[in-house]
C-alpha cells in the first residue's frame, strides 16, 4: 500500500507542475495569435487610411 501510496503522490506533484504549465502554454498562445492579428489589422488599416503625401497630415498654419 506504501507503493501505492507513493505512486500516487508521484503523479500529484506531476499532475500539479504539468497543468499549469500547459495552461500558461495555452494562454500565450491565444495572446500572440491575438496580439498578431490586431497588428495585421491595423497596418492594413494604416495602409488603407494612409494620407496622399506627409504636410496634407500635419495642420497648415
Amino acid at each position: 500500500m506504501d507503493m501505492f501510496a507513493e505512486m500516487l503522490g508521484s503523479y500529484a506533484i506531476v499532475v500539479w507542475v504539468v497543468v499549469p504549465a500547459l495552461t500558461l502554454l495555452l494562454l500565450y498562445g491565444v495572446i500572440r495569435i491575438g496580439v498578431a492579428r490586431a497588428l495585421r489589422d491595423h497596418q492594413l488599416w494604416m495602409e488603407k487610411n494612409r494620407p496622399d503625401d506627409l504636410l496634407s497630415s500635419v495642420d497648415k498654419f
